[in-house]
């Protein structure tokens, strides 16, 4: 009786075993999802809600309906610019494609040493501060400056003179082209030569092979950059409002007066959500079409031939080389035209200077407001890198080491912010913080640009953590090392540098970041790149020149490192 009783317990205390055991394997399969909780957190708090509070206040203010909708679209004047944002942003993509494509095409065919030179070229501009590329155009396109002064008796000078539109689409495809050229050149120069060889071997003329054999290839990469830069084009407020006039007026300005000024939230709400929604549209339309010509790819051509990059290189012509070295002075133009400003010795924005001083150097480092300003920058800089390394380098883990599909989709969710134009999200970010109170405030700032720099941070740690050999790891663990010494002697070393390089991007977007600070300033809290815009906008101030050689210099510092950690990691996973 009692084995019996024995026999009952043992197998009732396995059957209170087993549901624990099955718990204890569900929260240890869980535990690398628990890792995903800050950086959905951060997106949820800073970039869902207010997107989903900005549809709701469009039909909810004053009153629940379609009114907001109905009086935009009934409005000649926000139709007409409605359709002058989407038609600019769509002149803006097919010129920068227009150029970028032929100059990245061109950085795989040089050699090693014009390669740096090119690549220099894109970086330069793309780690100098937008708000700084612009007040160059603003002085080389001022009624006294050069550009209008060589072309001023030209017709076609007068059409990209400051306040036309032609001079916004100037400034705009300046600023974007570098976002455009890297992702067409990452897509090209995985494109072996010998492809384009085998086909015209097999008769097919050179424009034929490239149209069947290089084009298809290239089609998610140019999908990719013209999706950026359609949205970013949607979204900037900065050129329009510098280079452009009211007379030609683009949605970012609208949605700036009726929220900022008239304080009409259901109108600018509204409009804001018919750019969003329109958007989405074209770029769904332009990914649809694009998948036809991306599913007809090489392979009908060219059947078994394997990538190669070696042999021999297809020559390039003179005329490209001319046009990628004149591509390349229109993206570093700005640069050089900065650096002599921020030595003028007058208070103007004449160019070229007609005295020189280093006083506006010196205002920099001297003035309350320029100080503060720099402070602030910094400050919110360092703290927002920090929580977005935190968050994405742990999200980035679970994409790489996770096989479930929420790993996944936390992967396609951390892109939300490059998908949205800039004002629009500012826009909901400003009103949410406004009604937290954390508007102005430093909280308020690192949480909406962690949510920016989240992007960067999980994009470069996925393709660096991708690199990493769990073989090491295994070999460690079976020569008897423990957790914590494999953590230590592994995995810091190999996968630090890819944390640096993440960490150094999350810095330089939010010291460059305007739009976001531009709507959260505070009386108290006035980031760099805002308080350089109220330089130029209101006031003839050349500090601005000496605060963007400044930023330079520490962006170009910042970009040393992180391809310096780059480099390291790629050695390490050799």
């Amino acid at each position: 009786m009692s084995e019996v009783a024995g026999l009952s317990a043992s197998e009732s205390a396995k059957g209170w075993r087993r549901p624990w055991a099955a718990a204890t394997a569900l929260v240890k399969g869980r535990l690398w999802l628990a890792a995903t909780v800050p950086v959905v957190a951060i997106l949820a708090t800073a970039v869902v809600y207010p997107l989903v509070r900005v549809a709701v206040t469009s039909f909810a203010s004053p009153t629940w309906g379609f009114s907001n909708y109905a009086a935009f679209l009934a409005t000649p004047t926000y139709v007409n610019i409605l359709w002058r944002t989407f038609l600019t942003a769509a002149e803006v993509t097919g010129i920068c494609f227009v150029l970028a494509y032929p100059y990245a095409y061109l950085m795989t065919r040089v050699g090693r040493r014009l390669r740096p030179l090119l690549l220099m070229a894109v970086l330069v501009p793309l780690f100098t501060s937008a708000v700084v590329r612009t007040f160059a155009w603003f002085v080389l396109l001022s009624p006294t400056g050069p550009v209008i002064g060589v072309l001023g008796h030209v017709k076609i000078g007068q059409l990209f003179a400051d306040g036309t539109l032609g001079a916004v689409i100037v400034g705009m495809v300046q600023v974007l082209l570098p976002i455009t050229i890297l992702p067409l050149y990452a897509c090209m120069v995985n494109i072996g030569e010998a492809q384009l060889v085998a086909a015209e071997s097999l008769g097919a003329k050179p424009w034929r092979a490239f149209i069947r054999v290089y084009w298809p290839q290239t089609v998610p990469g140019v999908l990719g950059a013209g999706v950026l830069v359609f949205v970013s084009s949607l979204g900037f407020y900065l050129v329009p409002q510098l280079l452009g006039s009211p007379q030609q007026e683009l949605i970012p300005q609208l949605l700036y007066d009726q929220i900022m000024n008239l304080l009409n939230y259901g109108m600018g709400d509204a409009a804001a959500c018919i750019t969003a929604v329109i958007g989405l549209v074209v770029v769904g339309l332009a990914f649809w079409a694009g998948a036809g010509t991306a599913r007809g790819g090489y392979e009908t051509v060219v059947v078994g031939v394997e990538r190669n990059r070696g042999g021999r290189r297809r020559p390039y012509r003179l005329g490209l080389l001319l046009f990628g070295i004149g591509v390349a002075g229109f993206l570093v133009l700005p640069s050089l035209v900065n650096l002599p400003l921020s030595f003028t010795g007058s208070q103007s924005f004449v160019f070229p200077p007609h005295s020189w001083s280093v006083r506006w150097y010196e205002n920099l480092f001297t003035s309350t407001e320029w100080q503060g300003s720099l402070l602030a920058s910094f400050e919110v800089a360092l703290a927002s890198a920090a929580v977005a390394t935190v968050a994405g380098t742990m999200a980035a883990l679970v994409v790489v080491r996770s096989r479930s599909r929420w790993a996944r989709r936390v992967q396609t969710f951390v892109l939300l912010p490059q998908v949205l134009p800039g004002v629009i999200l500012a826009l909901a970010i400003y009103v949410v913080f406004l009604d937290w109170g954390i508007s102005g405030t430093v909280p308020g700032f690192v949480l909406a640009h962690a949510a920016l720099g989240v992007p960067l941070v999980v994009i470069v740690s996925v393709a660096g953590f991708g690199r990493f050999e769990e073989r090491l790891d295994h070999a460690a663990a079976g020569l008897g090392a423990g957790p914590m010494s494999r953590a230590l002697r592994i995995w810091v070393p190999l996968l630090a540098p890819t944390v640096i390089a993440g960490a150094v991007l999350a810095c330089v977007t939010s010291l460059d970041e305007f739009m976001v600070s531009f709507f959260l300033q505070g009386p108290n809290l006035v980031t760099l790149p805002v308080r350089m815009f109220s330089s130029i906008q209101d006031q003839i101030d050349p500090t601005v020149a000496a605060a963007g050689c400044v930023m330079l210099v520490v962006a170009a510092a910042l970009v040393g490192l992180a391809l310096w950690a780059g480099s390291r990691s790629q050695r390490s996973a050799a």
